[in-house]
């Protein structure tokens, strides 16, 4: 059962990839051509073993994953931010601190992200993301009465 879970949810990975980026090039490239490039790929990719998989997205991870999270808060918490720069300062220090975290898991010796707070649980970034927040809720906002109106319209 769980192989064909894996299998089925690979299958619709596989083809959502390929319904996407055929859009998106208006059919330019062909729906049959994509499903094939993305097996491929994720051929070569399986050979390559879990370890070095890891290696390779352990970068990309650490650079995007704490201005993911950011985004992901103050979208859960955006009724009670009235200022636009509190949610960019936070995401543009947390993107900050990710590339220093990437950076450092590509060898680059980064030695004041090991003594930032909760460095040993890997959220070196939250504390400066908090700051870069805190900074810009001082910033006047861009916010007006009609992007709330048009804002609450959309949801």
């Amino acid at each position: 059962i769980v192989t064909l879970a894996c299998l089925t949810t690979a299958i619709g990975l596989t083809s959502a990839t390929a319904e996407y980026f055929s859009g998106l090039t208006k059919n330019k490239l062909k729906y049959e051509h994509i499903v094939i490039a993305v097996c491929l790929l994720s051929l070569v990719i399986s050979t390559l073993g879990v370890g070095a998989i890891i290696k390779i997205s352990a970068p990309i991870l650490s650079l995007i994953y704490p201005a993911t999270i950011v985004l992901i808060v103050m979208t859960i918490f955006n009724k009670y931010v009235n200022n636009d720069n509190i949610v960019k300062g936070a995401t543009y220090v947390a993107l900050l601190m990710g590339i220093f975290m990437a950076a450092k898991d590509l060898g680059v010796n980064i030695s004041f992200i090991d003594s930032l707070p909760f460095a040993s649980l890997g959220f070196c970034w939250l504390v400066p993301t908090i700051i870069g927040g805190g900074i810009g809720a001082f910033i006047k906002t861009s916010k007006t009465d009609s992007d709330e109106k048009s804002k609450e319209i959309a949801v």
